[in-house]
Parts: C-alpha cells; structure tokens; sequence
C-alpha cells in the first residue's frame, strides 16, 4: 500500500462539477470485508485490489475510482453486528426512535439490504408493523422467530422489478456506500412509497470520523462512496426527497439519515461539520506513518517474544491483518459472530476463533480493532480470564 501523486479527474460522477482530485491510494486491499472463506486456500487467493479515493470539492463526494464490480459479490456476505450487546442497544434505541417520529404502528415497511432481518423484524415486531426484507445474502437465522403472515423476506437484489411496491417506510442500512448509480436508487425508494406519506431511513459509514479521526484501517474496497452528510443530503434532494434528520450513532461511527418526500416536510435545520481537504491530506500522511509504526510495535513484540491476538474480524481487522500478516506473532483472531468463527480470513488467511478460545492461552497482548466496542470487548475479555495488556485501533 502506497501513496501516490494526485491525479485530476474530469467531472465528478454525482453533480458533474469539474475538479476532482485523488488524495488517497492503497494498493492490494481485500476485495470483500464481508466474506470469509470455508479455507486457508481460497482465503489465500480471495480477490484484492486498488482504492484510489477521489473528493469532488462541490458536493463532498469521495469515491473509489479504480472500483471494480467485477471483484465484489454479496451472495455471501455477513455483516452481522447482532451478537454484540453494545449494537443490540443500539437498534433497540433506534428502533424505538424511528416508531416515535415517523408513526411506525400498523404499516407496511419494506427493509432493503435486510441482512438476516434481525432489525426488521423487531421493528415490526415493537410497532405490530408488516415487513418485507430483500438481500441477495439472506438466510434466516436459527435465533430469530417471526410470524412469516407479518414479515416475509425475499433472497433478491433489490431493483426495478420491485417498482410496483408500496409502503409506508424504508429502511436500509450500509447498502448506499456500495451502489453505482445512488441517486436512481433512492428514485425508486420514493416510487415504493405510498402517495404523500412516508419516509426513509438510511445509515452509512460515518466519512468525517474516518478521516478526522484517522481510522485508517476503515477503508475498505467493497465500498465505492464515503458519505458526508453534505454529500448524502444532495443526492437524497436530487432524488425528491427532504432530509429531517442526520444523527451521529454508535460513538460516531454512523451517519443515520432519516429523510421524506420533498412535498411533505421541511429540512432539517443543524449545520453539519464537512470533511474538508487539510482534513483529507492529513489522513493519506496517517496512513504512511501507521504502516510504519505499526511495523515497528510488531518487531518490538517479536523482540520481547510475546504472544498477540486481534478480536474483531469485520473491515478494520481484515484490513489490518491484510497489511500485516504476522503469523509468527499473531497466535489468534477472534470474533462474536458465530457464522465468521471456523472461517478464514481474506488475503491474509487468518482463521477466525470464537472468543471463548482465549481462555488457557498465554496471549500477552490483545488488539482490538474496532474501539466503539472497547468496552465490551475488555470486559469480555476479562471474564475469560485474560491478563495482559490492550491495544486499541
């Protein structure tokens, strides 16, 4: 992974402004962050490739310039974060805020990107809702029960042939940071919609954390766009609709954008804080020098002969592990999610473990990737009996 000169390109693919610029490239990064693969031979030899992020400086949109769709399929991907405690409060505040200010009792609401269903199922289930979830990855899990009269799912990419649909709501969740065509996707949100009423709720990586923060383990090839508020908010307006709503969850780490049809109601008033190119210039610089530090933090732990173990097998620790595949150091990789643990990772093939696995082991230091979930993962930790010392993202 290097940095390379800046590159101009034409217009920007969103609102066609001229003076785009790249700011940012990373070379050999896994393809997908969401599959894990059954052997250390196919993880091995999982698809990787460049991402060349561009700004367009009149609507904030970041994109991947060197995307290539060729490398990504979603028929198997699982980005499921319902095991952890932290995200299960997460959803249920959310849930619980969603019913409050968009009416959500006895409607229809459609879930796209739904995962396994666990957020639309309970949504439905809180406000006596009927649901239909569509993604090309599901597959019902074995913890979640629902009355198939009320909620039904359909293993599906969501498209044009769903434009006869009608609903009160949409929810859908780290699916536009994906998309080639975002705008004429959110058209269709508003065509499923039923006449002058409903909503939407999107959520997206949070872009402005990510840089400003210099979480530099959090890009990610799968994604095309790295969404603003400013950036999200123009391409919702140039779709017909009024944001009402954009909240920061999660320690920051999304953006929840709720938004109407334009005809119904008025914008939200907040500021939002933009990402801004001093800001984008540091973070290309944090990169080179965390390559370089974190090459050094390995060599100083393989001097003084300890034992390491990363948890948290989602993008950040793919990415990180990528990068540095030290298995002469790294003894164990380990994750909640029960459908990542037995698996391998991309690139760098290291297999996951359940994090019971920690117990009995001489593990002197434990990385965690992902610091939203510091808490619960120390504490976790702990309980198994681990000694040693923590290294945060």
């Amino acid at each position: 992974m290097e940095h390379t000169e800046q590159h101009t390109d034409p217009v920007c693919p969103i609102c066609q402004a001229s003076g785009v610029r790249d700011f940012f490239v990373a070379e050999n990064v896994p393809a997908q962050d969401g599959v894990v693969y059954p052997t250390k031979e196919e993880a091995l030899n999982a698809p990787a490739g460049t991402v060349t992020l561009t700004f367009c400086p009149n609507c904030h949109y970041i994109y991947n310039r060197t995307y290539d769709p060729a490398k990504i399929t979603f028929l198997d991907y699982d980005f499921n974060l319902h095991y952890s405690p932290t995200y299960q409060k997460f959803n249920k505040e959310l849930i619980a805020s969603l019913i409050e200010h968009h009416g959500l009792r006895n409607k229809s609401i459609l879930g796209v990107a739904c995962g396994r269903g666990h957020f639309l199922v309970q949504l439905c289930q809180t406000g006596n809702n009927r649901g239909l979830g569509i993604d090309p990855s599901y597959g019902k899990a074995d913890d979640l029960q629902f009355d198939p009269d009320q909620i039904s799912f359909k293993k599906d990419y969501y498209s044009e042939k769903y434009e006869d649909l009608r609903v009160d709501f949409i929810t859908c969740r780290h699916l536009m940071d994906e998309l080639s065509d975002p705008v004429g996707f959110l058209k269709l949100f508003k065509h499923n919609l039923k006449e002058k009423t409903g909503g939407v709720y999107l959520e997206v990586p949070n872009t402005f954390k990510t840089f400003k923060d210099q979480l530099i383990w959090n890009i990610g090839y799968a994604k095309r766009t790295w969404y603003t508020p400013a950036s999200i908010a123009y391409q919702l307006e140039l779709a017909g609709f009024t944001v009402t709503k954009i909240g920061k969850y999660l320690d920051g780490d999304y953006l929840g954008v709720e938004a109407v049809p334009a005809e119904l109601g008025q914008g939200a008033e907040e500021s939002q804080q933009e990402t801004t190119e001093e800001v984008l210039e540091a973070f290309s610089a944090a990169f080179l020098n965390g390559q370089k530090t974190w090459n050094e933090t390995f060599d100083g732990w393989k001097h003084k002969k300890f034992r390491v173990a990363l948890w948290g097998a989602g993008m950040r620790g793919i990415n990180f592990l990528s990068a540095f595949p030290r298995h002469d150091i790294i003894s164990l990789v380990l994750d909640i999610n029960p459908h990542r643990q037995g698996k391998f990772l991309p690139t760098s093939a290291f297999e996951v473990k359940a994090p019971e696995a920690l117990s009995g082991q001489d593990i002197d230091v434990l990385i965690i990737s992902n610091a939203t979930y510091k808490q619960e993962i120390m504490e976790h930790a702990r309980s198994l009996g681990f000694t040693g010392t923590f290294e945060v993202f």
